[in-house]
């Protein structure tokens, strides 16, 4: 008998390094599943843009809303529930063994604390000064006045645009993140402040208070000087 109809998802990608991402984001999806971290099932990956004019990835579909589409029609304890589940998906995140997830580029700690600050605010000043936007200057000399502060404990996986409408609900109510092309390893702060940074910008400093307190009593370990 002829196998049942399946529907997949045919994710394209465009722009500079197209076929990178797109090799990239296959990996990432592969080694989270290993890892027992909710993701789409990913079956194959094409840099070669000949088949579509675009490198591709074909992988599963979550037939169910968004995360923040269900909070938009939840019942109080509902959203708190919901709630509970994004923060407690962050901190799994943060949890994984990150060193399968290692490349050349990933800090070594072992010697240097500062590495993964230092690197950062390298890499800024570097970009500012290219741009020619001598305004954001003062507040990278901010940054590197508390640089002391930013020891990195230890390192973590990033998804990097973690929020709301990047996580899916299936029908039984389990969620599936997504959007992995961000993905890296790094201190795990960077990856808490944009996400508070979004739940400030979107929603106000309730929800971004909200989620910082509720990851916290979900974190591995404490995490320290996010606010300063």
């Amino acid at each position: 008998a002829a196998a049942a109809p399946q529907t997949l998802v045919l994710r394209l990608y465009g722009g500079d390094s197209a076929a990178e991402k797109a090799v990239k984001e296959f990996r990432s999806l592969r080694l989270l599943g290993e890892s027992g971290y909710p993701v789409p099932e990913v079956m194959r990956v094409e840099p070669d843009t000949a088949w579509l004019g675009s490198p591709f990835m074909i992988m599963e579909y979550i037939p169910g809303p968004t995360l923040w589409a269900a909070l938009s029609e939840a019942s109080p304890a509902q959203a708190v529930h919901l709630h509970d589940l994004f923060c407690r998906l962050f901190a799994r995140l943060h949890a994984l063994d990150w060193q399968p997830f290692a490349s050349a580029n990933t800090p070594t700690l072992k010697d240097h604390p500062y590495a993964v600050i230092d690197g950062w605010l390298a890499d800024a000043r570097a970009t500012v000064q290219k741009s020619g936007r001598a305004e954001f200057l003062p507040a990278l000399d901010w940054l590197e006045q508390r640089r002391e502060q930013m020891a990195c404990p230890r390192l973590a996986v990033l998804h990097h645009d973690f929020h709301h409408d990047n996580i899916l609900l299936r029908p039984d109510g389990s969620a599936v993140v997504i959007d992995w092309t961000g993905l890296h390893v790094s201190d795990l702060r960077f990856d808490l402040a944009w996400t508070l940074l979004l739940a400030y910008a979107y929603e106000g400093q309730s929800l971004r208070d909200s989620i910082l307190e509720t990851y916290r009593n979900y974190a591995a370990a404490p995490v320290d000087a996010i606010e300063i």
